[in-house]
């Protein structure tokens, strides 16, 4: 079983059979440490609403939420994860929110940073249906970069309850996980 506090959630509404809105309700309960809206799919008005009502379930249980690539939604929440190529293009507004994290795939992306995220989140290092052509990066990458970066490092990608306490051990402060909480 997971240590929940160790876990970032990060959604997939399209994984999830039932209502989306119960299954944050139900993740949320669990003690994640947050949760990251990643519903790219949605057009921003959306979106917009979307963040709204699980902006409301994490309040209730004090669990920090993460708009995904949108600054709109990130002034709601106050929290915004963004793709690495976002991140650089907007460094004079991330003073705009409380925290910022930042997906990054190689050590270059953070050593070529010279203003930091609260957190990385790196991936993929397990195997994952998400990534299906891409071969995992895997731990031993996972622990490179936990070496040199200055920020806290969440890994990502085929993370799952047997193999999660591996990237904790690799360095990571925290994994971030999809199918395992969505399904």
């Amino acid at each position: 079983m997971f240590d929940y506090s160790k876990i970032v959630c990060v959604t997939n509404r399209k994984l999830v059979q039932g209502d989306f809105l119960k299954k944050i309700d139900q993740i949320c309960s669990l003690g994640v440490r947050s949760i990251i809206l990643r519903e790219k799919d949605l057009p921003l008005d959306e979106y917009l609403s979307l963040t709204k009502n699980v902006l409301k379930i994490c309040k209730n249980y004090n669990v920090p939420l993460f708009a995904h690539n949108s600054f709109e939604a990130g002034k709601i929440t106050g929290n915004l994860h963004l793709s690495y190529d976002k991140f650089i293009n907007i460094l004079d507004k991330i003073k705009d929110y409380d925290n910022v994290g930042v997906s990054v795939h190689s050590i270059r992306e953070i050593e070529d940073l010279e203003i930091m995220p609260n957190y990385f989140l790196v991936g993929h290092i397990f195997s994952t249906d998400c990534k299906k052509d891409l071969p995992p990066r895997g731990l031993k990458f996972l622990e490179e970069i936990c070496k040199i970066s200055p920020v806290p490092v969440y890994g990502i990608g085929g993370i799952n309850e047997s193999n999660y306490k591996s990237v904790l051990e690799a360095g990571a402060s925290a994994c971030g996980v999809m199918s395992g909480l969505m399904k």
